[in-house]
C-alpha cells in the first residue's frame, strides 16, 4: 500500500463528493436537512454523563457493497459509539463531519468543485472523529459526543484507481436531534479511559511509554487545526523512520498495516478509541492537509510517532 493508496487527500475526495448531491442529499429525495443551532450549554457540569448511544455502520463487501454503509442513524445530542464492520475487502475508516449551520451537503460540493484547494468547503464541516484504518475483516470502534445537526459519515481513503471512495458513494449523510440536556465539547463521553494523548500542531502528545491491547485511549485536539489520529503496526524489523521515509517519498508501501484510529478532529474535540489486541511497534501518524500552510499532509510536517504496545 503506497503513499498514494492511503494518504487522506481530502481535497480529491471534496472535488470527488460533487457528483453524489443526487444521491446524498440536496436534491429531491435527499436526507440532509438544515442544521439545527446547537444547544447552549452554560452551567453544564463537566461531570454530567449522559447515556451512550449506539451507531452500527456495516460495510457489506461485495461489487455493490464495497463503497457503501449500511446504518440507520437515529440520534439524539450526546455521547454516541460508532462501530465500523468492514466486510469488504479495503481499508476504510467512518469519518464524522458535521456540517455548520445553515450548510449542507450541496452547498458542501458546490464548494469543493468551486475552489480546488478545498479550503471554503472544508470551512463548513467539522470533525467529529469516528472510526479510522479499519482492515478487511475488522471491526473499529469510536466514542464521541455529537451536538444537534447535520452529519455524514464519510470515507475519504483513495482506492487503487486513484479515487477516493467518496467518488464511489461512501457517503452517508444523517441528522442528530437536540436532547433534554444540552452538550458541548466539554460534556464527557461517558467511557473510562486508561490514556489520554494530544494532538497538536504538529505532534501526538502523551504517545509515550507502552500501552496495551484493549486499553482505551482519549484522544483530545489541543492544536489548531484539524488532525486525526491512525495508528497502523509496523512490520516485523521496521522503524518509525522507514514508515516516515515511504509515506514522504512515495518510495512504496509503507511497512506497516492498519491498525486503528480516529478521524478528523477539530479544534477542540475529543474522542475515545481501544486499542487492538495485537501487540508490537506501532506508528502513529496524521495525513490531513496543512490548512494553515502550504497543504501539505500534516506528516511531512513531523506529525508521525512511534507507540509501543505490549
Amino acid at each position: 500500500m503506497s503513499r498514494t493508496t492511503r494518504t487522506l487527500t481530502l481535497v480529491a475526495a471534496l472535488l470527488a463528493v460533487t457528483g453524489l448531491v443526487a444521491a446524498c442529499g440536496g436534491g429531491d429525495g435527499g436526507t440532509t436537512t438544515k442544521a439545527e443551532p446547537a444547544a447552549e450549554a452554560a452551567g453544564l457540569a463537566n461531570d454530567t454523563t449522559l447515556p451512550i448511544q449506539k451507531l452500527e455502520a456495516v460495510v457489506p463487501g461485495g461489487p455493490d457493497g464495497e463503497f457503501t454503509f449500511t446504518a440507520t442513524p437515529a440520534l439524539t445530542a450526546g455521547p454516541v459509539e460508532v462501530t465500523l464492520t468492514n466486510h469488504g475487502s479495503l481499508e476504510h475508516q467512518a469519518m464524522l463531519m458535521k456540517f455548520t449551520p445553515g450548510a449542507d451537503f450541496a452547498e458542501f460540493a458546490a464548494a469543493a468543485a468551486a475552489d480546488p484547494s478545498g479550503t471554503t468547503a472544508l470551512a463548513l464541516v467539522e470533525g467529529y472523529g469516528g472510526p479510522n484504518a479499519a482492515a478487511p475483516g475488522q471491526s473499529r470502534s469510536s466514542t464521541q459526543v455529537l451536538d444537534a445537526g447535520d452529519y455524514m459519515l464519510i470515507c475519504v481513503l483513495p482506492g487503487e484507481d486513484g479515487a477516493p471512495h467518496a467518488a464511489h458513494g461512501m457517503v452517508l449523510p444523517f441528522a442528530v436531534k437536540p436532547g433534554t440536556t444540552p452538550v458541548t465539547a466539554r460534556t464527557p463521553t461517558g467511557v473510562e479511559a486508561d490514556h489520554e494523548v494530544k494532538l497538536i500542531d504538529f505532534g501526538f502528545d502523551g504517545a509515550e511509554g507502552t500501552f496495551r491491547g484493549g486499553e482505551t485511549i482519549h484522544v483530545v485536539n489541543a492544536g489548531h487545526q484539524a488532525h486525526e489520529f491512525v495508528a497502523y503496526r509496523l512490520d516485523e524489523g521496521a522503524s518509525v523512520e522507514d514508515f516516515t521515509a515511504a509515506m514522504t517519498d512515495d518510495s512504496g508501501p509503507p511497512p506497516a498495516k492498519p491498525g486503528t484510529g480516529l478521524g478528523a478532529l477539530a479544534p477542540g474535540r475529543a474522542a475515545d478509541l481501544t486499542l487492538p489486541d495485537e501487540p508490537g511497534r506501532y506508528v502513529l501518524f496524521c495525513m490531513l492537509p496543512d490548512v494553515a500552510g502550504d497543504s501539505l499532509p500534516h506528516v511531512a510536517h513531523g506529525m508521525v510517532a512511534g507507540m509501543d504496545m505490549g
